[in-house]
């Protein structure tokens, strides 16, 4: 599970410190694209892993996450991953595929990004429609869940409905038209799952 430097990542620390065998966080400097890669590629290479869930906390936009290059194209870093120049590197990433899991998207328009994760083997991606204004009420109340074997999209439920939503966008939204502030009008945090939706902290990777 990787995290940024921020609540996400003491939240991470707190509930999931003792569900899995290792959290590794990459903020700061180390929230690069190669260090992201490099990181997933160890893992799998790893065989007391079974499974790897990803937390992405960075800023987005639509098919792009902004490591600490910059702006980089979802499909790109999916290419990046999974280069296979010679024959070690293809059984690594076919490895690799087998076991990523999990990818929680905080970033905004993470739904923009959901079928390159599951291009890259990811079982389940979750992401945003537009900008997510609501990951400081949902994320903890989603690992809450999660860590109690509750299937992802039950655990998404109580905070991604349109009653919910509106509590945490429409104020934003509303505030984007008076001032004109246009990142404000694409406010939209309801969370898109593509994948397995039934996915459990105890499902095996597939």
């Amino acid at each position: 599970t990787r995290c940024s430097r921020d609540w996400s990542s003491d939240v991470c620390s707190s509930d999931l410190g003792d569900d899995y065998g290792r959290i590794i966080r990459l903020y700061d400097n180390n929230a690069s694209v190669a260090r992201f890669v490099s990181t997933l590629r160890a893992l799998a290479a790893d065989q007391n892993v079974k499974a790897i869930d990803v937390i992405m906390s960075l800023h987005g936009s639509p098919g792009k996450l902004h490591f600490i290059e910059g702006g980089v194209r979802v499909n790109d870093l999916k290419s990046n991953l999974l280069t296979d120049r010679n024959p070690a590197e293809h059984a690594l990433v076919a490895t690799l595929k087998r076991k990523l899991r999990l990818v929680y998207n905080l970033s905004c328009f993470g739904a923009t990004h959901n079928s390159a994760f599951v291009e890259m083997g990811f079982d389940t991606s979750i992401g945003s429609k537009g900008v997510n204004a609501n990951a400081e009420v949902e994320f903890p109340s989603v690992l809450g869940a999660w860590q109690f074997g509750i299937a992802i999209d039950l655990a998404l439920a109580p905070t991604n409905n349109p009653a919910s939503i509106a509590v945490s966008d429409q104020p934003l939204r509303t505030l984007g038209m008076m001032t004109g502030r246009e990142m404000l009008q694409k406010v939209d945090s309801l969370k898109l799952i593509l994948g397995n939706r039934h996915l459990t902290i105890r499902s095996d990777p597939q």
